[in-house]
């Protein structure tokens, strides 16, 4: 796969762009703040949907430069690829403000899904350091948006597992506050919550631990050639989930463990050994997670 064409209407820092890439390596030269990194996240987004600098789509939407100017209700990024056997592709991907996302493939509207995983990029950047320091929930992003790449089946599953999460912790919440208030909260439909997203956390748990393992030896010899260390690399998918589970095998602590599922708020950390360096990539199902 190889992007020959990028054209960008009101993507970040571009009111309208239209570059194009020779085949083979292309270095990006310009002074600060020209939109050097606008363009790669541009290109990046297509392969995930979503950016290595912000959390929020609305931030990729670029914003008027005077206030007599309105505000653009969109951004939209095109993409040309050339594929195996050299066939070519536009693909379209169009960022509504608030709304969901619109696709085309080759002029033809299709669902954003479709077009998810043809796009295939490796971003290197400043803020991968946040893989290693940064929270728990860096470490799911990272892998989340390389799973979807690999399997774009996986975005679906992650969409569903997000929506249950919020409907579950809003009954949560609703719930405590209803107690705070002396009245008894409904909590009828918890059980749904809990049932669905227990199946989507297998699945997502399931797949992540999965491309850890994947990763786990090309990791270390990747390791091995830039390292001039006796020191070696394993990564590994540490759930807090397991670690609770065993808890819960004890009879005697079986409701100390509950508890402390309930109400766990643990931050990672990382162990060195004269030996051996391991950097454990984990997550308790985007709750906590433990890293050793």
């Amino acid at each position: 796969m190889r992007v020959t064409h990028v054209a960008l209407d009101d993507f970040r820092s571009y009111r309208h762009a239209v570059v194009e890439f020779a085949p083979g390596t292309t270095v990006l030269v310009g002074s600060n703040g020209q939109g050097k990194t606008n363009l790669v996240e541009a290109i990046a987004y297509l392969s995930a949907f979503s950016s290595h600098r912000v959390s929020a789509e609305s931030a990729l939407v670029r914003l008027p430069l005077s206030e007599d100017e309105a505000a653009p209700g969109g951004a939209v990024v095109r993409v040309k690829l050339v594929t195996t056997g050299e066939r070519e592709h536009v693909i379209e991907l169009e960022i509504v403000r608030g709304k969901a996302n619109r696709a085309k493939l080759n002029r033809t509207q299709v669902r954003p899904r479709d077009v998810l995983g043809m796009v295939k990029t490796v971003v290197f950047s400043p803020e991968d350091l946040g893989i290693v320091r940064g929270d728990p929930s860096v470490r799911r992003t990272f892998i989340d948006d390389l799973l979807i790449q690999m399997n774009p089946m996986m975005a679906q599953v992650k969409n569903d597992y997000d929506k249950v999460a919020r409907q579950r912790a809003a009954l949560m919440k609703q719930a405590q506050s209803q107690l705070r208030r002396g009245k008894t909260p409904d909590l009828s439909t918890l059980q749904i919550w809990d049932d669905t997203f227990a199946v989507l956390s297998v699945r997502l748990s399931r797949a992540r631990r999965a491309l850890i393992a994947e990763l786990r030896e090309p990791a270390s010899s990747a390791y091995a050639q830039v390292a001039d260390s006796p020191r070696t690399l394993d990564i590994d998918y540490v759930s807090s989930l397991d670690q609770t589970l065993v808890r819960l095998s004890q009879p005697a602590v079986e409701t100390e463990g509950v508890s402390t599922l309930l109400n766990t708020d643990e931050t990672p950390g990382f162990s060195a050994e004269n030996q051996q360096t391991e950097h454990r990539l984990a997550n308790d199902d985007d709750e906590e997670e433990d890293c050793t």
